[in-house]
């Protein structure tokens, strides 16, 4: 059973919501764009339980364009365009879970039903940091920018009696989760 998305704001589980009163629905909060980066398909990712030896795909960050002569689109709109391919997302909001929560997000249906899908893991008790998810595009997107992609909704965790202290939780001074995972010994090709 979810927990009501109120909860999950007047218990400070999430934050940084651009627009509360467009984004809180009845199941989850909807989740706007920060910034997106291209991940490079032919760049090596090795994946090991040392995050030594850990090394991420090159990212590369796509800037908004502002709109002229669209044929679907007003002048003077921010957008990103997106060709095929892997993309990460960060999203504005922020979440910091507690003992006994956990979280998921999920795909909002308009992006779903245009064929784009959306892959993340599952946010533990104890994980904190901007919310991030990788998007999958199949043919091409434009998307306005601080659009709202996803939902990420509440669960309650019996868990293990542990929380979540990976090396992706958020210090100040790191502004991604690329800055959080070089902090602690993993690296990025």
């Amino acid at each position: 059973m979810f927990i009501s998305p109120k909860t999950a704001v007047t218990n400070n589980w999430i934050s940084d919501i651009p627009d509360p009163a467009k984004q809180i629905g009845s199941d989850g909060i909807d989740l706007t764009i920060k910034s997106i980066s291209r991940i490079n398909p032919l760049s090596p990712s090795v994946i090991t339980e040392n995050k030594s030896l850990t090394v991420h795909r090159s990212h590369e960050p796509i800037s908004c364009e502002i709109t002229k002569k669209d044929a679907w689109l007003p002048d003077g709109m921010s957008v990103y365009r997106l060709g095929p391919g892997s993309y990460d997302i960060e999203y504005n909001e922020f979440v910091t879970l507690p003992e006994g929560v956990a979280a998921l997000i999920l795909l909002r249906s308009s992006f779903v039903r245009a064929g784009h899908f959306l892959c993340n893991g599952l946010y533990d008790q104890g994980f904190s940091n901007f919310a991030g998810s990788v998007l999958h595009v199949n043919s091409s997107l434009t998307v306005q920018a601080g659009s709202r992609l996803a939902q990420i909704v509440f669960v309650a965790s019996e868990g293990s009696g542990q929380l979540y202290a990976g090396g992706y939780n958020f210090q100040d001074g790191d502004k991604s989760w690329i800055d959080a995972a070089a902090r602690n010994g993993s690296t990025q090709a």
